[in-house]
């Protein structure tokens, strides 16, 4: 599988691709690829679990929809908000890709 992209949706295509047993490569224009982004926001990470924050998906969903003044697909929100913490510890925190 040849992924085009080193970004977010790049990047986490590679992987589960290579953790599926795909022969996998992954091909990026800039000259490397930074695990470290700091712009990614996430709900409920391990990092934040191990901190004691424990954050409502149910409450940031609505208050991003606030935010938004409604004029968002919610569901893609709360999508996000309950499966973000999960991804960044993906990208993050694991080694063995």
């Amino acid at each position: 599988m040849l992924v085009v992209g080193g970004g977010n949706a790049g990047f986490l295509a590679a992987i589960s691709a290579a953790k599926q047993g795909a022969k996998t490569m992954l091909i990026e224009r800039e000259k490397s690829i930074s695990l470290i982004r700091t712009y990614i926001g996430g709900v409920n990470s391990n990092a934040q679990q191990r901190a004691g924050v424990e954050i409502d998906a149910n409450e940031i969903t609505n208050t991003l929809m606030q935010y938004a003044i409604n004029r968002a697909d919610q569901r893609l929100i709360k999508l996000w908000a309950e499966q973000s913490g999960r991804v960044n510890d993906l990208i993050l925190l694991k080694k063995n890709y």
